[in-house]
């Protein structure tokens, strides 16, 4: 019989660039300092985007080859996410520090995700993360009929992911 993995067990962090001495390799250690590491999952609406998307390709034909072709040339990502408010602007809840990270266009950060392991569980070496290096675009308000107050996190991708990376000890 197979499981499903249920929302519980996705988790949405947002990491200063400065957080990892390489990128391209982040460790369990580095990903549970909460100095540079921000866990946001509860303040986050559950219609985010984050992710991959198509790669841009190139279908450049050579002489030789005798059937359409497309060669992947950069791969695309997206990020959005739609963070609750507080009622309490001054409170020092998850919904502010979420709107605290994002209120401001410009700033550089790596969002990430990790699925299959519960919220609040520490990183650990063999987990799979994705990140993306983005920065942030104007905020605005969601203020859907029937729906809490939101802010619309924005961001603009910046050329760099790591998709699917399993974590180093």
């Amino acid at each position: 019989m197979s499981n499903k993995t249920l929302r519980g067990n996705v988790e949405i962090f947002v990491a200063y660039p400065e957080a990892f001495a390489n990128r391209d390799a982040p460790t369990a250690a580095e990903l549970n300092d909460t100095d540079f590491v921000k866990v946001i999952s509860c303040a986050v609406n559950d219609d985010y985007t984050l992710n991959a998307s198509d790669s841009d390709t190139d279908g450049t034909q050579s002489v030789c080859d005798t059937a359409v072709i497309e060669t992947p040339t950069f791969m695309n990502y997206e990020a959005a996410l739609n963070i609750f408010t507080d009622a309490d602007q001054d409170a020092s809840g998850i919904y502010n520090q979420a709107r605290d990270l994002f209120k401001v266009k410009g700033i550089p950060l790596i969002l990430g995700k990790r699925v299959g392991w519960a919220q609040g569980t520490a990183f650990a070496a063999g987990q799979v993360i994705s990140l993306f290096l983005v920065k942030t675009d104007n905020p605005g308000d969601v203020d859907a009929a029937g729906s809490p107050m939101q802010m619309a996190a924005r961001f603009k991708p910046q050329g760099w992911a790591l998709v699917e990376y399993e974590v180093a000890s």
